[in-house]
């Protein structure tokens, strides 16, 4: 994938002016928040021209007002530092998260995503009790806007109401970063405890489709996955009985493609996994592991197209599953004969068939309910 753009401007004031003419008495396009991207295309008369993605038009801001940063993997050094110090600053919420956001991007392959994933949760639940507290509404602009930067970038909120809360209302955040942290393998032990109190915590538990004990109890040790070498240069995953003593192995696959196990996704449901393999340099594909209604398990491969690999570019990347997991929401890109071809999908896991799609993620409200907000956070194909 090539990134599609080469500079991005981070808000860092609140609010920043969108002008429509490189002047400060320029009509005002929309006003800007901290963690807003804006993606630079160009510098005039003492303004950087850029597009507003979020508001979907372009414009002109002060560089007093912003923060520049190159997409590319030599930026993840600074931006990460710039996310640990953010992660518990009060008030600076969507400031960081738009930073984690952008770090998860320009990120190399292969590293491991969970300190992002953390400083997310960290920041995303903080950002909902400062809502509660204050009782966020009009009269609060700047904090009705950092919960917009926010849930700009995936982050989803919910409003619980009623006689269970005492009668007042409570803003929760959905825990998906958590959720993200306990899938991954190699998260600090520290890391885990806060994930897990996190999606334990009595708090949002209304908010949450699913309860926490059970999500962990069942879509995070029904299944482990594992990572074999078998001949040099070849690698075997293998999925296997939670907590089961006998070693037994429910299912192999085995590759001398790159195995990328950050990119391993469980389902709410924990009968459902994707893992991203890829055994060309410009070719990769998505195992799908999941246990059939006798109990077995399989590891079923989802590729870019339907062409030769050799002499097709393409990859397909998981974007999240329905909380049952029964759908599983991929993306496929490929390009062939000068063109490129894009397909938002939803597939029914029990099959792999496809039941929707479309060229666009907004078309599908499935994509809008169920996609993964580190999904969101870290695919070029929103941007």
């Amino acid at each position: 994938m090539v990134a599609a753009v080469l500079l991005v401007a981070i808000v860092a004031e609140d609010p920043a002016v969108l002008r429509n003419a490189p002047r400060d008495d320029a009509p005002a396009q929309a006003a800007l928040w901290r963690g807003d991207w804006l993606e630079v295309r160009g510098e005039t008369a003492g303004f950087l021209k850029v597009y507003d993605h979020r508001h979907e038009r372009p414009g002109y801001v002060r560089p007093t007002q912003v923060r520049g940063y190159r997409v590319e993997a030599a930026s993840a050094p600074e931006l990460g530092a710039i996310v640990r110090f953010l992660r518990d600053a009060s008030g600076s919420e969507s400031l960081g998260i738009g930073y984690a956001a952008l770090a998860l991007k320009v990120a190399p392959a292969g590293t491991d995503p969970t300190e992002l994933y953390a400083a997310i949760g960290t920041m995303a639940d903080r950002l909902a009790r400062r809502i509660s507290a204050r009782r966020a509404d009009a009269k609060d602009a700047t904090l009705v806007a950092h919960r917009e930067v926010a849930e700009s970038y995936g982050i989803k909120f919910k409003v619980v109401e009623g006689d269970a809360l005492g009668g007042r209302g409570m803003t929760c955040y959905d825990g998906e970063a958590w959720e993200g942290v306990l899938a991954a393998s190699a998260a600090p032990p520290v890391e885990r405890a806060r994930a897990a109190l996190f999606l334990a915590a009595e708090r949002c538990r209304d908010a949450v489709p699913v309860p926490a004990d059970e999500r962990a109890r069942t879509g995070r040790r029904a299944i482990a996955v594992d990572f074999a070498p078998r001949a040099p240069g070849e690698t075997c995953v293998q999925v296997r009985q939670a907590n089961a003593n006998d070693g037994r192995v429910l299912a192999q696959r085995c590759s001398y493609g790159i195995v990328w196990k950050s990119a391993l996704r469980f389902a709410p449901s924990g009968t459902v996994a994707t893992l991203a393999v890829q055994p060309l340099a410009a070719w990769t594909e998505l195992w799908v592991l999941r246990r059939g209604d006798d109990g077995a398990w399989t590891i079923d491969t989802l590729t870019p197209a339907t062409a030769d690999p050799d002499a097709t570019p393409g990859y397909v990347e998981s974007a999240g599953f329905s909380p049952d997991g029964k759908r599983l929401l991929v993306v496929r890109e490929a390009h062939a004969g000068g063109r490129a071809t894009r397909k938002f999908q939803v597939l029914a896991t029990r099959t792999l068939a496809v039941e929707r799609w479309s060229p666009s993620a907004d078309k599908l409200g499935a994509f809008k309910r169920w996609s993964a907000p580190s999904w969101r956070a870290g695919t070029l194909v929103l941007r």
